[in-house]
């Protein structure tokens, strides 16, 4: 009884966190008697004092929600603000001062009772323009596989409403019990076999080898969304829709698995539409076609591959939602003195110039550190901070810089530290280690550059441990020296 599906294309932009926060301040609300109302489309919420009758204007506000570029905006008492923990618990406490001056006996509005009550509903306004074919792309742990259930199940059953997380995820997993939600990764072995149809060899009684046409799970959805559809056509009720999840979409060859069909994936080209196509099916002779109450939704990586690099098949024929890393989410936490907010965007500045910026960090890899920090346990926040350092980051700028350590260490400042707050030692080999290693005589020339070996820190090694190696990765520390030398002044900049 939320608002989810009046607001829903701005809520599928939100994290988890965020949303908590909206649905919580919401029930809190509601339970105090307040209305909710939505106005200027899906950007804004409302909440204050406001009949049914659409020429009763509101009487009071309390506070407006607004929805922009993934955050949500509280406005009260003149003051306008990314919603947190403490503003939601700050406007609880006016909502009683508000209730007080402007008491009703009824229960409080949601927004979808003042659609109820128009002459025209919406309600199926965000379902209709909810495109058939979408891929959610941008680089690792920037939230693609939590929209993802969000989008699945929106588009499944466009009049659910859930209150939190868990009963998103419960009745997502009802659709995939049921079949209306199928979900399958790309990868380059898979092909057209796998995915539409193909043959299988099967022993019989007799010891001989039989073979049999196996359907493809693009194939069995299509069916099953084409009978749905046939149903409710003949008996005038809502039609039942479907919804293909394509995970890692930019790893499978996209001609050699959807072959021949996918000019039918098109939106004018599926069965319901006035210039539906099908086409024979080469092992079964059958005729096939794409209904249009079958969404299908990718994900994609970009750090495993561009999206100039995508099919162009592919690219004409879905609509492409970018998810890039926001900083802006984890604005405000501060674990130990160190910005989390400013790590995240300082490091991404780093690898936009080093690499590009497909490969920046998501900030869904700090979210757990915020929540740590809500919760108000300072100490478990910054045990997680060193995890997602130690278990995630660093890993994942191994494998961006191919164990390029001297990248690695420029992305993490680890140049512009002392030497004892360097998580990468640096080993300059001299001629003598060198001989140890070869041999006196192993003629190795490195042209005046000797080769420098690097290893990680251990990770029990107490400078993991330092609020301080973490707070000068989004610094820039330098100092300036005079050197004179024979008249000559030259100003150096030094660690």
């Amino acid at each position: 009884m939320l608002m989810n599906k009046l607001t829903f294309n701005e809520m599928i932009n939100l994290d988890e966190q965020t949303q908590n926060l909206v649905e919580r301040l919401m029930e809190s609300l509601h339970h105090k008697k307040l209305d909710i109302y939505r106005i200027n489309k899906e950007k804004q919420i409302r909440i204050g004092r406001k009949e049914l009758a659409s020429d009763h204007r509101a009487k009071a506000t309390l506070a407006l929600l607004t929805f922009s570029n993934g955050n949500v905006y509280l406005e009260a008492k003149g003051h306008k603000e990314i919603i947190s923990e403490q503003h939601v618990k700050e406007l609880i406490v006016l909502a009683d001062e508000f209730f007080e001056e402007h008491p009703v006996e009824r229960e409080g509005y949601w927004p979808y009772n003042y659609h109820e009550n128009s002459e025209v509903s919406n309600s199926f306004s965000v379902h209709k323009n909810m495109p058939l074919n979408q891929i959610l792309y941008g680089p690792p742990g920037t939230g693609k596989t939590y929209h993802t259930v969000e989008i699945a199940v929106r588009a499944a059953e466009p009049n659910f409403e859930w209150r939190s997380r868990d009963e998103l995820r419960e009745k997502y997993q009802q659709l995939v019990a049921a079949k209306r939600i199928r979900f399958v990764t790309f990868h380059q072995s898979y092909g057209y076999e796998d995915f539409v149809e193909g043959l299988t060899a099967e022993t019989t009684e007799e010891n001989t080898i039989k073979y049999k046409i196996k359907d493809g799970i693009f194939k069995q959805i299509c069916h099953e969304a084409l009978k749905s559809k046939e149903h409710i056509d003949s008996t005038e009720n809502e039609k039942e829709n479907y919804v293909l999840v394509i995970d890692e979409i930019n790893r499978g060859n996209i001609s050699k698995i959807f072959g021949e069909l996918i000019t039918l994936i098109e939106d004018s080209k599926r069965y319901g539409q006035k210039e539906n196509t099908s086409l024979i099916l080469p092992y079964s002779n059958d005729t096939f076609t794409v209904p249009d109450n079958l969404f299908i939704i990718g994900t994609m990586n970009t750090a495993d591959r561009s999206l100039a690099m995508m099919d162009t098949a592919l690219r004409r024929r879905f609509d492409f939602v970018e998810m890039m890393p926001e900083p802006e989410r984890l604005k405000g936490t501060k674990v130990k003195g160190i910005d989390i907010g400013k790590l995240l965007e300082t490091l991404n500045k780093r690898i936009e110039v080093l690499y590009d910026r497909e490969h920046m960090l998501g900030h869904s890899f700090f979210m757990p550190v915020k929540e740590e920090m809500e919760n108000g346990d300072e100490d478990a926040a910054f045990i997680t901070l060193i995890g997602v350092f130690q278990n995630k980051i660093i890993p994942l700028l191994q494998e961006y810089f191919f164990e390029d350590w001297y990248k690695i260490s420029l992305v993490l400042a680890d140049n512009q530290r002392d030497k004892n707050l360097k998580i990468i030692e640096e080993n300059r080999l001299d001629n003598s280690e060198l001989s140890a290693l070869f041999g006196n005589d192993h003629k190795i020339d490195f042209y005046s550059e000797m080769p420098t070996q690097y290893r990680l820190k251990d990770f029990k090694h107490i400078v993991w441990s330092n609020p301080e190696v973490y707070k000068s990765m989004c610094e820039v520390s330098y100092k300036h020296q005079l050197h004179v030398s024979e008249g000559d002044v030259k100003l150096v900049m030094s660690n």
